[in-house]
């Protein structure tokens, strides 16, 4: 590891740079080989043994058995290819078999994606109807027993005394995303103008990034939902869209309630499958890619296709896999350091003409890199708008398109919705206050002077239950809903 510091340094400062580039490329590609097979030995395991427990019940659905036998189709293909002379067509073909694969599985994680955004509203918005069913002079009588001051100074440090900046600005989004919402749509819609303003002068890549997670949590990604087969979900999701919330009792809000543990159960189970799905996927097209640099078979890498070909016919040498573990940390860490210095190492070059494709194909090594980090569903495709600076027209107009699909929806959906689709937007803004004391008179205002009374108590015992977790205060918080402080 020392070595490999010191090449990167050296690098860094333009020392030996033909013969270090050399080196680096070498390097990375020795470094990925191993960190690819290992990572997929270990994931079709994994894989492979949940499939013959059949625990998770996800094999009874038709896209789940596509799916796996596609991966399994691919893998078996890499297989053969090892038990043949090396030939850098059919790996190839492979590759770009993975590379389609890998932007199918993509576009149905994005679907199941938009519906945990969608699932995660309504979730709130059955949260601040908790308590709506109690008798309201049990409720008033609670809220009458909480010392509003005290409440708000344990507030202030639950969110002001940490010294990590990281940690308080988590628990301001925690905290914004508790605390009833009381704006106008055109002041909301202001302060969306006016963060996205900062971007002028930023790549327009980094602007749509924010704007998806603004989209995400707003329910307004919408991908195509043809990729999925059967899409029970969806429809049950289009009704809630509907639903009328000022009107329901209780049994409908406990029928709901039951649904939605039940979905976000169901999705959690898909989710993880399609995710180590596109694991095995993004390493099978690495090992594809990394076999146009080496052909060499180490003693690991015949180790692993052991187990792979044991794993493929129904076996799980555990035995076998024993002796693995550990191998897998120290190429993970080396390669963490070759990567993260690829945007550098673009720049640099034997001649100083800002060219390393002499020595090393850079965009090859930077689609490696992508698919074995952790980040399974990148696109391997160069985004739209990468390299594309923002001027102010640029963004106006973005921020114009965002609040004006705001807009349709919020004159869409229930008030119940609208409000739980700003709160939430809020927590991934930056606060609309200067300092603590702009803060303190938001969350007073917001918190006890919301009208609602149930819905003043699912804010207050969300924020009991967000301190408790941190058991900092010197309270009686063994029962938050009694809002003890």
């Amino acid at each position: 590891m020392r070595e490999v510091k010191k090449m990167l340094r050296d690098l860094s400062r333009g020392v030996n740079v033909e013969k270090n580039l050399s080196r680096y490329a070498d390097t990375f590609v020795d470094t990925c080989y191993h960190e690819a097979v290992l990572k997929l030995t270990f994931s079709a395991y994994l894989l492979y043994e949940q499939k013959a427990d059949d625990e998770e019940g996800m094999w009874d659905f038709p896209d789940a058995v596509k799916w796996f036998g596609e991966t399994e189709s691919l893998l078996r293909r890499l297989l053969e290819l090892a038990d043949e002379p090396y030939s850098a067509e059919a790996y190839g073909e492979l590759a770009e078999r993975a590379k389609m694969m890998h932007g199918q599985i993509k576009a149905v994680m994005e679907v199941y994606t938009s519906y945990v955004d969608c699932l995660n509203c309504y979730i709130y918005v059955l949260d601040r109807m908790r308590f709506r069913y109690e008798e309201e002079a049990v409720q008033q009588r609670q809220m009458n027993d909480i010392n509003e001051d005290q409440f708000i100074h344990h507030l202030m440090c639950f969110l002001f005394e940490p010294d990590e900046t990281s940690v308080r600005a988590e628990r301001m989004r925690d905290v914004i995303r508790e605390i009833p919402v009381y704006m106008t749509k055109n002041k909301l819609f202001s302060h969306i103008t006016q963060t996205l303003s900062t971007y002028v002068g930023s790549e327009r890549i980094s602007l749509e990034r924010y704007l998806y997670i603004l989209r995400s949590v707003s329910m307004l990604n919408r991908p195509d939902e043809s990729v999925i087969s059967e899409n029970h979900l969806g429809s049950w999701i289009r009704q809630l869209f509907h639903t009328d919330f000022s009107t329901l009792d209780k049994d409908g809000w406990m029928e709901i309630q039951n649904r939605l543990e039940e979905e976000i159960e169901w999705l959690q189970t898909a989710t993880d499958l399609y995710a180590q799905l596109q694991e095995i996927v993004n390493e099978v097209c690495a090992l594809c890619l990394i076999g146009r640099h080496t052909q060499k078979e180490t003693d690991v890498y015949a180790d692993c296709m052991e187990i792979l070909r044991d794993v493929a016919q129904g076996s799980f040498p555990e035995e076998k896999l024993e002796g693995l573990e550990g191998k897998i940390e120290h190429y993970v860490e080396i390669s963490y350091y070759l990567s993260s210095s690829l945007p550098e190492i673009k720049n640099v070059s034997p001649d100083g003409g800002g060219s390393a494709a002499s020595v090393m194909d850079y965009d090859e090594f930077v689609m490696i890199s992508d698919l074995l980090s952790d980040s399974l569903f990148i696109d391997l495709q160069r985004e739209e708008g990468e390299g594309e600076i923002l001027d102010e027209k640029m963004v106006n107009e973005a921020a114009r398109q965002f609040t004006d699909q705001l807009s349709q929806l919020f004159a869409e959906v229930p008030k119940e919705v609208k409000r739980s689709v700003m709160s939430l937007l809020l927590a991934e803004l930056p606060p609309i206050f200067q300092n603590a004391e702009e803060f303190m008179t938001y969350a007073t205002t917001n918190l006890f002077g919301c009208q609602n009374i149930a819905e003043r108590k699912a804010a207050v015992s969300s924020l009991a239950h967000l301190m408790a977790e941190e058991e900092l205060f010197d309270m009686d918080w063994s029962d938050p809903d009694d809002l003890l402080v």
